[in-house]
């Protein structure tokens, strides 16, 4: 009983310390990103306004889209970002195409994890060189190497299930409203499962749509919902005696 008890702080101990990695991640590439963007447009200004440029400006920012790239791969695996081609997956059913994508996440990570070990090596080797304009040690811009890819390894460590299951993350859809579209998505292609008599996707669509999803926003666009309610009515699941039907009253609070 008390080994039941002490699950549910050690698990949101390990969200919160995941949420607070990402956020510091985010901080980093949103500081590097501003201080390039003002410091271009302070040597613009002095350049062309007081005829005189600040030499080492050119090259800080240029360190800086390095490590911006870097350490910026991590967050774009999470919103499902790099380019990918994933024909092949959406023809595979959904046991292979799980067994795909966890190949893919284990190349992903092997790779990651010998560019970590090669770029220390490159920094320990370029460590005694100086940049030619700043005069630092050469090896602080291919830190973002070994650093970068220790962090985008450590995201898909993280974010392993998700990223197998194609469960992205949208940071340009605060609302939620993108979670709603793919789980109703995800239950039209699991229909067939469905007529054979399995309910499960069905219920677990509608379960993930009203939990989690919706704590996260107030609404539901009527094109959604109209639907999901069509993806239910279509269901044998609804008319099966002790088939899945949700009730009026969790539609009602879904919509308004």
């Amino acid at each position: 009983m008390r080994d039941v008890a002490a699950n549910p702080p050690r698990r949101l101990t390990a969200a919160s310390m995941e949420h607070a990695f990402v956020r510091l991640n985010q901080a980093l590439v949103v500081a590097l990103m501003g201080s390039m963007a003002l410091l271009v447009f302070l040597n613009v200004v002095t350049r062309y306004v007081f005829n005189h440029s600040i030499i080492w400006v050119e090259e800080l920012t240029q360190y800086e889209m390095i490590w911006v790239a870097y350490l910026g791969a991590g967050l774009a695996l999470r919103e499902g970002r790099h380019v990918a081609v994933d024909t092949l997956q959406d023809l595979l059913p959904a046991l292979p195409r799980k067994l795909l994508r966890t190949l893919i996440a284990i190349a992903l990570a092997v790779f990651l994890l010998v560019l970590t070990v090669l770029g220390f090596q490159i920094v320990a080797f370029t460590w005694n060189q100086e940049t030619p304009v700043l005069n630092v040690p050469t090896g602080l811009p291919y830190l973002a190497v070994p650093l970068g890819a220790a962090a985008f390894l450590l995201h898909l460590l993280l974010f392993w299930r998700a990223f197998v299951e194609r469960q992205f993350e949208h940071a340009d859809d605060p609302a939620g409203e993108h979670d709603d579209e793919q789980h109703i998505i995800e239950g039209d292609r699991d229909r067939d499962r469905n007529a054979q008599g399995d309910c499960g996707p069905l219920r677990r669509a509608f379960r993930e749509r009203s939990g989690r999803g919706h704590r996260r926003c107030t609404h539901v666009r009527a094109s959604v919902l109209a639907r999901y309610q069509r993806a239910v009515a279509a269901s044998p699941c609804s008319s099966r005696k002790g088939g899945f039907q949700p009730s009026s009253r969790r539609i009602r609070e879904l919509s308004t």
